[in-house]
């Protein structure tokens, strides 16, 4: 089936109201706050599960990568500038997920994030992805049912870097076949200074797929 990436560009008044909703009805995240990230991924999250009419009774999976960094003991090496995250996943049933509220799924997301801070269980995440690798594992197969999210706005080279013409006004990674479990939200284009604060949202869905995409976010967004 033929696969197409576009992206969605999110308004930044459109996060402001979506997060002020989520506070002013919810008290635990009333008291905990809610991040841009964490609003959105429920919301893509669920967005992409209806677009793809996925089974109810099936599994599906939301994967992304936690900063681990300050919580390694012993301390990564002065001057180590490589990564320091590891990925975690929420695993729901297609049925519980679209039956969540928004404001459910954004506390899952935030207590798995916070399971990733926990050092025991850093540990015991790092242990298993040495013997992946030691194994040299292989995962195939995988289906619509997982999306793997990835936050781009905070690398900062994307917004930096002069190419001998100034600093790029837009950023667009270029996305293989193989990303299309992969799911980026990304800095939005510097053309419309308006949506500074905003981000753009990238996808890659079968056609069809895509079209129902984008008219669950519009619903999501505009429903608030």
């Amino acid at each position: 089936m033929l696969q197409v990436t576009e992206t969605i560009n999110i308004r930044p008044e459109n996060i402001k109201k979506l997060r002020d909703t989520l506070v002013r009805e919810d008290e635990f995240l009333n008291k905990e706050g809610v991040t841009t990230f964490e609003v959105l991924s429920a919301y893509i999250w669920k967005s992409r599960c209806r677009a793809l009419n996925l089974n109810l009774d099936g599994i599906t999976v939301l994967g992304f990568a936690v900063g681990i960094r300050h919580v390694l003991d012993p301390p990564v090496p002065r001057g180590y500038y490589g990564n320091s995250y590891m990925d975690v996943y929420i695993e729901l049933t297609v049925r519980e997920l679209d039956e969540s509220s928004i404001s459910d799924i954004v506390k899952l997301v935030k207590r798995t994030k916070k399971s990733a801070y926990d050092k025991k269980n850093v540990e015991e995440e790092l242990r298993n992805i040495e013997r992946l690798i030691k194994e040299d594992a292989k995962f195939e197969g995988l289906s619509d049912s997982l999306l793997f999210l990835t936050d781009m706005r905070n690398i900062g080279y994307f917004e930096s870097v002069d190419f001998g013409w100034k600093e790029p006004v837009h950023v667009r990674p270029l996305t293989p076949e193989s990303a299309k479990n992969l799911g980026m939200i990304l800095r939005p284009s510097k053309v419309d200074p308006s949506m500074e604060g905003g981000v753009k949202v990238m996808m890659t869905l079968p056609r069809d797929a895509m079209v129902n995409f984008k008219q669950e976010m519009h619903i999501c967004v505009s429903d608030i």
